[in-house]
This record gives C-alpha cells, structure tokens and sequence, in this order.
C-alpha cells in the first residue's frame, strides 16, 4: 500500500501496532506523544491516501463510512482510502461499502482460512504467536474521489496481489496466513 497507492497514514491505530509515524487513536490524551493525532471521527484530510482497517464493531465501521463519505464529497484534491473489513454483507456498513459511488473497483475478499493477521496484542505475545488465523473473511475496498482515482492507482495495487485482473476474487499474496501452529 506504500509504495503503490502512497498510503502514508493509518486512520485507526495504536503506538504498539501503527506501521506509520502518525496515525489516528481511539486515545488521543496518551498516543499523541507516539504520533496520534486523534481520534479519526476528529480527522479532516482533504487530500492523502490513507489506510482504514477499523475495529470490527459494526457501528464504528458504519460511523467510517458516513464520516469518509463526508471528507470524500468536501474535497476536490485527490483522496483515496483503503478500507480493511470482515466481509459482514448484512451489515450497514458493507452495504454501505458496496454501493457507494466512492468505491473505486471491485472489492477483493479473501476466506477466513487463506489469510492470517497480526494479533493487536502482539507485543505481549511470544514470537511464534505474534500471528492468528483469521476468524473471518476480510475485503479490502478503495473509495476514492474523482482526483484521487487519477492520483491513486488501484490497478497498480491489485496487480500486485493477482496478475490477472479477471480474478481479484483469487488474491491471496499479501494477506496469507503466517500462522503457525506449534
């Protein structure tokens, strides 16, 4: 996501798990010494491209997306999010993803079992448990606006993970399972 869609900045996040130097918190009072500048619901960029991969609570996800539509319609800079969900389809929030006009190319989805995670709570873990199977399905979306659609290339990005683009279903590069059982 770095170096093909130039995404700089985590809009969820904490000092122990942000792969960025600045980030949005759900604590802003202790984070913002680490590089937090906020809350995201406090966040207003007008240009950028940015990485959301929230809690999976159904309502902050929904609350993401109303408020990402916000900053979407209120710049004409390009702006460019990708989003990292459970795919939950009877969700408000999915639907929401689904069918915005922001949401740039088809969505990729990898099953539970083909992918794999970095638990949040990985610096209190031992190293061969830093990593968890995934209990569900996860999507990536890209919703951009119109300049951020010129500015970030998603293409870029998907070929990356499936050389074919008649099957992003089947990607599977970057979110394999690193989990080992031991």
């Amino acid at each position: 996501m770095r170096t093909t869609l130039d995404v700089q900045f985590e809009c969820f996040a904490s000092p122990l798990n942000c792969h960025f130097a600045w980030h949005c918190s759900a604590f802003p009072d202790t984070d913002n010494a680490f590089g937090s500048l906020g809350s995201f619901f406090d966040f207003h960029p007008t240009t950028g491209s940015f990485e959301a991969n929230p809690p999976y609570i159904p309502e902050i996800m929904s609350s993401m997306t109303d408020h990402m539509t916000a900053l979407l319609l209120a710049s004409e800079k390009p702006l460019s999010f990708v989003v990292v969900v459970p795919v939950w389809e009877e969700c408000e929030y999915w639907k929401a993803l689904v069918e915005s006009a922001f949401n740039a190319r088809s969505h990729l989805v990898w099953t539970a079992e083909a992918h794999g995670f970095c638990d949040g709570a990985q610096h209190t873990r031992p190293a061969h448990q830093r990593y968890r199977p995934s209990s569900f399905a996860t999507a990536i979306f890209f919703w951009q606006n119109s300049a951020g659609a010129k500015q970030y290339d998603t293409a870029r990005f998907c070929s990356y993970f499936c050389p074919s683009q008649d099957h992003l279903s089947s990607c599977t590069h970057g979110f394999v399972s690193r989990f080992h059982s031991h």
